[in-house]
C-alpha cells in the first residue's frame, strides 16, 4: 500500500511449519500427476502395504 510517497506496511499472519520429507514427496507427486494430495497418499499407502505383504495386490 502506498500513501503520500511513503510505503505503509500491513501486518499479515504468517504460518510457518516444518514438513516431513515423506509429506514433501506427496506434494511433489500431487503437482506432477495432478491428483489430489489424499489420492497420492492413498496410492503410496497402498503400495507400501503391498510391498510389506500386508495386502494382496489388486488386479486392474
Amino acid at each position: 500500500m502506498r500513501a503520500n510517497n511513503k510505503f505503509i506496511y500491513e501486518k499479515h499472519s504468517v504460518l510457518s511449519a516444518t514438513t516431513h520429507p515423506d509429506i514433501k514427496r506427496n506434494f511433489v507427486a500431487t503437482e506432477r500427476t495432478g491428483m489430489m494430495v489424499s489420492q497420492v497418499t492413498d496410492e503410496l499407502l497402498y503400495k507400501g502395504l503391498v510391498e510389506a505383504y500386508e495386502l494382496e495386490e489388486l488386479d486392474e
